[in-house]
C-alpha cells in the first residue's frame, strides 16, 4: 500500500500538468493562429488619439484581420510610420467599398464615394483598406494589442 501513493501522486501531477499545458497552450492541434505583433519599437512617437488608418489586409482568420498599417506620428512633419497590427471584426462592424467617380476638371463640386455594403467573407488578403474606431487605439497599436474595428472600407 506505501508503495502506491507515491505511485498515485506522480500520476495525478502528470495529467494536472498534461490538463494545464492544453488549457494554457493556446492553440489546438492542427489549428493555425495569426501571427503575434510585437507593437512598436521603443522610440517611435505615434499620434496619442488614432481613431483609424490606412492599411493592406495581410492575413485573415475567424473574425480578426493582420493589416500592415499607416501610422501617423506624434509630430505631423513626420512621414507616418508602418506597422503590423491586429483588428477585431464584430457584427456591428460596417464593411463596405468605396468607389471614387472621376473627377472633372475644374469641378469645385463635392464629391462622394459610391457605397456598396460588403460582407465579412468577402474581405481578400491584399485588400486596400480604411478603418474606423469609436474608442481610441493609440496604447493598442504601441503595445501590438487587438482592437475592435467599427468600419471597414474597401477603397476602390
Amino acid at each position: 500500500m506505501k508503495d502506491k501513493i507515491p505511485l498515485i501522486i506522480i500520476i495525478v501531477i502528470v495529467v494536472a500538468i498534461v490538463v494545464l499545458a492544453i488549457v494554457f497552450g493556446g492553440k489546438k492541434e492542427g489549428e493555425e493562429g495569426l501571427p503575434e505583433i510585437e507593437g512598436l519599437p521603443e522610440g517611435v512617437e505615434i499620434a496619442e488619439e488614432i481613431y483609424g488608418f490606412s492599411g493592406e489586409i495581410k492575413e485573415i482568420q475567424d473574425k480578426t484581420l493582420l493589416i500592415q498599417a499607416k501610422i501617423l506620428m506624434a509630430n505631423p512633419e513626420e512621414e507616418a510610420t508602418e506597422t503590423m497590427v491586429k483588428a477585431k471584426v464584430t457584427d456591428k462592424t460596417r464593411i463596405a467599398k468605396l468607389k471614387f467617380p472621376e473627377i472633372p476638371e475644374g469641378s469645385t463640386e463635392p464629391v462622394y464615394p459610391k457605397e456598396t455594403e460588403m460582407s465579412f467573407e468577402e474581405l481578400k488578403v491584399g485588400d486596400k483598406v480604411d478603418i474606423s474606431t469609436i474608442e481610441n487605439i493609440s496604447e493598442n497599436i504601441k503595445n501590438g494589442t487587438e482592437f475592435i474595428v467599427n468600419d471597414v472600407f474597401i477603397i476602390e
